[in-house]
């Protein structure tokens, strides 16, 4: 199963990303499940509403300005697309791949 849940940030993430003038800050991610989990930590440094999308993991998670979240990922090995589902926003390149491990 692949399942993505957000909770409030409180642990150290496998990986980060963040969000500023509606870009994110790395459009590659790559990172290591353990145990078939891993956790992205999410922060959003813009004056917009964002999302991180990726259908292939079963995410769809809203961040408010200012926003610090941890998702947790369940997933096997293999490439997920994600991107911002706000309109507009991943025509502008606010999209990419996390390469899990």
């Amino acid at each position: 199963a692949i399942v993505g849940r957000a909770s409030a940030a409180k642990s150290a993430a496998d990986i980060s990303l963040s969000v500023k003038n509606t870009r994110y800050s790395a459009t590659s991610l790559r990172a290591r499940a353990h145990g078939g989990h891993l956790t992205l930590k999410v922060t959003n440094n813009d004056l917009f509403w964002h999302t991180f999308t990726s259908p292939g993991l079963g995410i769809d998670e809203r961040f408010p300005v200012r926003a610090v979240r941890t998702i947790t990922i369940t997933a096997k090995p293999g490439a997920y697309p994600f991107y911002c589902a706000i309109p507009g926003h991943a025509e502008i390149g606010m999209k990419g791949t996390l390469t899990v491990t």
